[in-house]
């Protein structure tokens, strides 16, 4: 086969043949081997560069910082508040003041207020400027005629003055009605018979009295008797009836 009829991959591997032969060569003559890291000079080295002077404690010391203890930037009145940490115990702390205020007495020597429990419960008295006993916590720290001033972990609590609204302190319903009469007393008969027959008694003495004081008028008839005892007789029923 003619080197003219090669086709171009045949070309290119008889390149890449011949370029392998030739660095095979030039390694066997020792190409490369005279290839040497040159001595350390101090010279070529760049100078490093000069370390600053140490700053100041940017955080400063501690008494930098009381301006927030006394004036915290998370109260809304800007004053410090007491403040508890849960104990190792299972039990929670509760700084809950679920509170009304029921009573004030304000003398000369003694400023004091009587709350007690929303819910229901014993009332607790609690004198100005000391903590509630019920309420771990909570102090009171003003007090006014119609309100109480309470300070706690949870900042600061007004409590208004507890007035009678209206609602509350019913009486007892009145006792149903009882369809079937009660049993009758003993003697209960006897007493309206004898009011019955009192009550008679005195009509027919105003009739007589009545037919007295008129001389000219006749005496009464059978009629008439019998007319007044028919209604001294209803009268009596009726009287028996409501006894009973």
């Amino acid at each position: 086969m003619r080197l003219e009829h090669a086709g171009p991959r045949t070309r290119l591997l008889a390149v890449l043949a011949g370029g392998g032969v030739i660095a095979w060569l030039a390694a066997l003559a020792g190409a490369g081997s005279q290839v040497a890291l040159l001595p350390d000079d101090a010279s070529l080295a760049p100078a490093l560069p000069a370390s600053a002077a140490p700053a100041a404690d940017p955080i400063g010391p501690l008494h930098d910082y009381a301006a927030i203890g006394e004036r915290p930037l998370f109260s809304t009145d800007r004053t410090p508040r007491p403040f508890y940490l849960p104990g190792n115990g299972d039990e929670a702390v509760d700084t809950g003041f679920d509170y009304q205020l029921t009573s004030v007495i304000l003398t000369p020597d003694l400023r004091m207020a009587i709350v007690q429990p929303t819910g229901g419960g014993e009332a607790m008295r609690v004198r100005e400027g000391a903590e509630a006993p019920g309420a771990p916590g909570w102090r009171l720290v003003a007090l006014d005629r119609r309100s109480a001033v309470f300070e706690g972990p949870d900042g600061r609590r007004e409590l208004g003055l507890r007035v009678f609204n209206g609602s509350g302190g019913e009486g007892a319903p009145p006792a149903p009605f009882m369809e079937h009469p009660m049993a009758e007393a003993p003697g209960a008969s006897e007493a309206a018979e004898a009011a019955a027959a009192a009550i008679a008694a005195a009509e027919v003495a105003e009739a007589a009295a009545a037919e007295n004081s008129d001389s000219a008028a006749p005496a009464p008839d059978a009629a008439q008797l019998e007319t007044i005892r028919q209604r001294i007789q209803a009268r009596r029923a009726r009287l028996q009836r409501e006894a009973r």
